[in-house]
């Protein structure tokens, strides 16, 4: 199979937006993993002031941030900043 782009960029094109869009991933999962640990931290320190504890203290709000805007504002940004780097820093071979 092969493939060429239009503009003629060839492989070399196609190669810069793989690496683009696994960078922004990559981006994108660092950025998962940073608000799931404050998200955890910020809950862990609510129960231990208000003295709730158990196993089922913590879980499951995780999923509710999922539907909050400001963390999917947060991981698009987080995917286009690692798709900018991944480009930006290409050219400086």
């Amino acid at each position: 199979m092969h493939i060429e782009l239009q503009s003629g960029g060839g492989p070399h094109a196609i190669a810069l937006f793989v690496r683009s869009v696994a960078l922004g991933v990559a981006f994108v999962l660092a950025a998962w993993v940073a608000i799931l640990a404050f998200d955890f931290w910020s809950v862990r320190n609510y129960n231990a002031k208000h003295g709730i504890t158990g196993l089922g203290a913590a879980s499951g709000g995780w999923l509710a941030l999922l539907h909050s805007p400001v963390v999917v504002l947060i991981l698009a940004g987080a995917f286009g900043v690692g798709f900018y780097l991944a480009i930006r820093l290409s050219g400086r071979g």
